[in-house]
């Protein structure tokens, strides 16, 4: 009965999560990353990775559409997929009277602003080609940076371009790979432009489980780039944790405050990139509850001087090693933006609240296949308290039918496994544990807003002093929300829950508000 409860809470959240994994709710989901002036739109139907089926599928389609569809229909490669293409107007309007033909055969065919590049075109009915090869055509009105020759791009012709890259005109031109090139370098320097901005936000949590557990905290936090290149991050953070008495276990509240200055992602080269903090966090104990004197532990030095450092080392490809190694206070992770967390903490009274954890890790991300990648990460913890912890983690990822840049998702088997040198009362710390999911994982790109939803059912197996190889069942889900009120202004709210079979449950809350100067 407990099992059918539990499960019960969370079959709206499955559905839910199914139908925003096979269903759009907004069909402008699709961009090229070009140049406005670059872009027109289009109907997409299709998006296929093995090249023989997109072929064959647009063969049938010649025979089976009306001959007016068949017109418009032209089959592209955008690297690593074969895309089924209907009509190129520059004005949406435009291509309306299309749109609606295709919407009886097509269903779930979306509304796409792309560009028309030669080289990406496979097959095209001869009216495709007719139509197009004068929209692909560059006319003197035309942008600068379309009627550049072949050539090598430099360091100058920056420094000569405008914010759209308008350099001295040569001779006239289609677009063409090297168009494609250049758009690319506009559209990363521009890219690069926007990460360099500072921005400043307002952050806020709010955490609490089976156990009487709470967090509640807020601060800020901020970013600029100075030096052409260091990222500096800045975040403090100050709130209230408190556990409420249950008869057995007496009352605590304290205090904590954090500070961080740390430095994001600095690329030594090209392929190696190092990141690291500097973090001071304090304690001021408000509550010890009515336990007798000394049966309690209270702070141990009431404040914690720790920070992170860590590097990675990208390969042509896109696979990834690196290490990292921190030292902070168990209760570090409520400063972060990323709501999952999975709450360790049983029993405040049988405890040092200001908890030390010495950690060092290494992991590996490679890429297998397009949109294929296996990670795996495995670390050791030393508790101040003459404890330790070894971890393991790993899982394979894999695409969901469907899904593309701005309606991703993907499929993720995983496995994590840990072990505790010492049985502590106040916190978990199992002997052996061992967990077993299938995450189902999801990020929707829409005009004005982001949906990241996520949800991993598993299988649990723990051995400690009160369980011997004891299976459980549990589940956790994520749902995020990211608004852009103004190109500058952005607002954001998530939520992380886990609950399983064993009675145990926790939840997360996380609201932040950012402006990009």
């Amino acid at each position: 009965m407990l099992y059918f409860n539990i499960f019960r809470r969370w079959r709206n959240v499955v559905g839910l999560m199914a139908f925003f994994l096979l269903f759009p709710v907004d069909a402008k989901t699709a961009v090229d990353h070009f140049h406005p002036d670059m872009l027109s739109y289009s109907m997409q139907i299709a998006s296929l990775s093995d090249r023989e089926k997109a072929v064959s599928y647009y063969q049938d389609l010649e025979q089976k559409l009306p001959d007016d569809l068949v017109d418009e229909l032209r089959l592209e490669f955008i690297d690593p997929y074969y895309s089924l293409r209907m009509g190129f107007e520059k004005k949406e309007s435009t291509l309306q009277g299309l749109a609606e033909k295709v919407q009886p055969f097509f269903p779930q065919a979306i509304l796409i602003r792309c560009a028309l590049i030669q080289e990406r075109i496979i097959m095209a009915s001869a009216r495709v080609n007719e139509i197009h090869e004068s929209k692909l055509s560059v006319t003197s009105d035309a942008p600068e940076y379309q009627k550049q020759p072949a050539r090598a791009i430099s360091d100058l012709d920056f420094a000569q371009a405008d914010n759209h890259g308008q350099l001295p005109a040569q001779t006239s031109s289609t677009l063409s790979a090297d168009d494609f090139f250049m758009a690319e370098l506009y559209r990363a320097r521009d890219d690069l432009t926007r990460r360099k901005r500072p921005y400043a936000g307002l952050l806020g949590g709010y955490f609490t489980d089976k156990n009487d557990l709470s967090v509640m905290h807020g601060g800020a936090f901020g970013r600029v780039v100075v030096f052409d290149g260091l990222d500096f991050t800045a975040r403090v953070m100050t709130g209230m944790i408190s556990q409420s008495s249950d008869g057995q276990r007496p009352r605590t509240r304290l205090r904590r405050s954090s500070f961080m200055l740390g430095i994001n992602d600095y690329f030594l080269t090209p392929e190696l990139i190092v990141w690291a903090s500097a973090m001071l966090e304090s304690f001021n104990m408000r509550d010890h509850g009515n336990a007798p004197e000394g049966s309690r532990l209270g702070l141990d030095k009431d404040y914690v001087a720790g920070g992170h450092i860590g590097g990675k080392y990208v390969f042509e490809g896109g696979s990834e090693l690196g290490i990292e190694g921190s030292r902070q206070s168990i209760w570090a992770e409520h400063d972060l933006t990323n709501p999952r967390l999975f709450n360790r903490i049983t029993d405040l009274s049988q405890m040092h609240p200001d908890l030390i954890l010495n950690q060092f890790s290494a992991f590996a991300d490679l890429v297998t296949r397009p949109e294929h990648r296996l990670r795996a990460e495995a670390g050791f913890a030393d508790y101040s308290d003459n404890n330790s912890r070894v971890w393991g983690y790993a899982h394979y990822q894999l695409p969901f039918p469907g899904s593309r840049d701005a309606r991703w998702a993907v499929i993720r088997p995983n496995i994590y496994l840990e072990r505790v040198r010492k049985d502590n009362e106040a916190y978990f710390s199992p002997r052996s544990h061992v967990t077993a999911g299938i995450m189902l994982h999801a990020i929707h790109q829409y005009e004005r807003f982001e949906v990241e939803a996520e949800i991993n059912p598993q299988l649990l197996w723990t051995k400690d002093e009160d369980k011997d190889r004891s299976t459980e069942a549990g589940i956790h889900g994520l749902l995020r929300i990211s608004f852009f009120v103004t190109d500058d202004l952005s607002l954001g709210l998530s939520g992380f829950g886990y609950a399983d079979t064993d009675d145990y449950w926790l939840a997360r809350g996380i609201m932040f508000v950012r402006y990009v100067f």
